[in-house]
């Protein structure tokens, strides 16, 4: 379930760029945690331990703040199209950026012009020095979130300097051959509540410990391998980008400066000094580009990134990737590519470019295939205006990624069971709506999703699916595991973004290869045989019961998902909607749900200098 480099993955590019392949891995590097790290034993004035990483305390109350060690959703997105299908030979893109959906917006507009910047964009609020998303005088550039590995966990055997034992609350590490004391820092902050907040100023207490690799984010036992026995370790977390938070200066320095940018080829050099993980995207008169950056660590070799490693100093980055555009440059990157289009929703960059240890969903099924598959026809098409683009970008942010790449295999899969006429019917249903697009949409206004029974019915079914084909292979709490680091499905709701990642992939090619078992890029088994079809029906026949009971009546036609449904399991676009987080001392209503980014620029550049 990996996906680390599956062969059918949704790309950007075709182009293969090969980084972080895992070679002749030695196991004296593992290092095997028996037990889920926990903040218990933090040393000095530590706030009350919980369950997650992170624990601060707010006056007397501790608040989990893991959420922040842990990858975040993203959905930002970007369709170009080459000069050869752009509407008078010039290349058009839609360049959507996501950053949530709050009032005001985080954000904001701004035009800066002076000596050595012209510019005009967005930025974020604290780092508006330049234009970070936006134009400059005859080009335009913005980026979506990559996700590349750029973070690695170290397992810090813990020590103490006077010789003693090593326990749960050591504060130094073994680390090529030395004892080490920890960085040590607790900080006290007072938190100033707005003016309309009632409550009174609140002390935030942090307990901080570094090591040489990063932050310590809790305490476990990790198997030592010379002995097999559990030692006591510290865990932290090595990022590349540690104390370089400004080290991406240069790249927006650059791309503010028409001195600095005269072509796709500049555009791609200042791309590399950008040292987060980011792919970004530019568009001029001639050319569109693409350059995927971030501070790539070079791995030893005979670490698997994929697994934790001991932080005792032989095993350590050799270094960071170059980032020069010559062979030895790993970061994918294209100038008008082969395919004379590009899309991304944050995706897999390339093939070969293994997905981060933390990321299993980069399969044979991804959301950036409803902007690759619009696109790549807008091509075959030519002449393709910008409003053509708009449109493309605006059709794929209500399609129903379940329905759109599950419905016609499972039907496949389901195709040896003898179905009952109202089996069928539902079958029909999805069918239609499947050959329509899938959509969640309200064209109308009306109150209701047009072919609402569809989207009701397979927002029932596919949890359902995911336990009918996989429950008989992760048992033992397996499943639950798995959801945990990749959950079943993102569907739509108050953030906007939705299907980034889930377990689409692996149930559609588990429905094909229980049709074909000879298909390529199988799975080692066939998860849905034996007897699929019979347990998919089994699936289908439980989420009929279920509306049935929840809109009291088997009509399949009745269960509407409309905004007048309250009940228990009934389907209500309501749910979808997308909620603005209020800043400020108001807010503004819900927008339907549509699966897009917070700010765009629509581009086609005619001329340049």
């Amino acid at each position: 379930m990996r996906s680390q480099n599956d062969p059918e993955a949704i790309t950007t590019l075709t182009q293969a760029f090969p980084y972080e392949q895992v070679g002749s891995v030695n196991a004296q590097s593992l290092a095997m945690p028996t037990q889920a790290p926990t903040t218990d034993f933090c040393n000095g004035a530590a706030p009350p331990a919980g369950s997650g990483l992170g624990q601060v305390a707010v006056g007397p109350v501790s608040i989990d703040l893991s959420f922040v060690l842990r990858p975040n959703h993203h959905a930002s997105n970007a369709l170009l199209v080459g000069a050869a299908a752009g509407a008078g030979g010039h290349p058009v893109a839609v360049f959507g950026p996501q950053t949530g959906y709050f009032d005001p917006e985080i954000l904001h507009e701004e035009d800066i012009h002076g000596p050595g910047i012209h510019a005009r964009g967005a930025s974020f609020p604290g780092t508006d020095v330049f234009v970070e998303l936006g134009h400059g005088v005859d080009y335009a550039w913005s980026a979506t979130s990559a996700g590349a590995d750029i973070v690695d966990e170290r397992a810090e055997r813990l020590c103490n300097p006077d010789g003693s034992p090593a326990t749960m609350r050591s504060t130094s590490y073994v680390f090529s051959g030395k004892c080490t004391p920890m960085y040590e820092r607790t900080d006290r902050q007072v938190a100033k509540p707005s003016p309309g907040a009632p409550n009174p100023p609140q002390v935030v207490t942090i307990q901080i410990e570094r090591t040489v690799h990063g932050p310590v984010v809790g305490r476990t036992l990790a198997v030592d391998p010379a002995t097999g026995q559990p030692v006591p370790v510290a865990v932290s977390y090595q990022r590349s980008t540690w104390f370089d938070e400004l080290g991406s200066v240069a790249a927006f320095l650059n791309w503010n400066d028409p001195d600095k940018i005269h072509g796709a080829r500049d555009f791609q050099v200042a791309a590399g000094k950008e040292q987060g993980t980011f792919n970004w995207f530019y568009i001029d008169s001639r050319d569109i580009a693409y350059y995927m950056s971030g501070a790539l660590p070079n791995r030893n070799p005979a670490v698997n990134p994929n697994f934790p490693s001991w932080g005792t100093g032989q095993w350590e980055w050799r270094g960071v990737e170059p980032a020069n555009l010559s062979g030895n440059d790993p970061h994918p990157r294209a100038i008008n590519p082969p395919a004379g289009y590009m899309t991304n929703w944050n995706n897999k960059p390339a093939p070969q470019f293994s997905a981060a240890d933390s990321n299993f969903a980069y399969g044979p099924v991804y959301r950036s295939e409803s902007l690759r598959d619009r696109v790549a026809a807008l091509v075959a098409r030519g002449n393709v205006q910008p409003v053509d683009m708009v449109n493309a970008m605006e059709d794929a942010g209500t399609v129903d990624l379940d329905g759109s790449q599950l419905v016609k295999q499972m039907e496949a899969a389901l195709a040896p069971a003898a179905l009952t006429p109202q089996q069928n019917q539902v079958v029909g249903i999805l069918d239609a709506w499947a050959t329509a697009g899938a959509h969640r949409r309200d064209r109308a206004s009306s109150g209701a999703y047009e072919q609402g029974n569809a989207v009701a019915i397979m927002d029932d079914l596919y949890p359902r699916l995911t336990h009918a084909v996989f429950d008989a292979w992760l048992d033992g709490g397996q499943y639950a595991t798995l959801a945990g680091i990749l959950a079943i499905n993102n569907p739509p709701g108050p953030t906007g973004s939705a299907y980034d990642g889930g377990w689409e992939g692996y149930l559609q090619r588990a429905f094909r290869q229980a049709v074909n078992p000879a298909i390529a890029n199988g799975y080692s088994q066939s998860y849905c045989q034996p007897g699929c079809a019979a347990r998919l029906q089994a699936a289908l026949q439980a989420t009929i019961d279920s509306l049935a009971k929840a809109y009291g009546s088997s009509d399949p036609n009745a269960w509407t998902c409309a905004r007048s449904n309250s009940g228990s399991g009934q389907c209500n676009p309501a749910r979808d909607d997308i909620v603005f987080s209020p800043v400020g001392v108001a807010s503004v209503p819900n927008i339907p749900w549509v699966n897009r980014p917070t700010f765009q620029q629509v581009v086609q550049y005619t001329d340049r200098r």
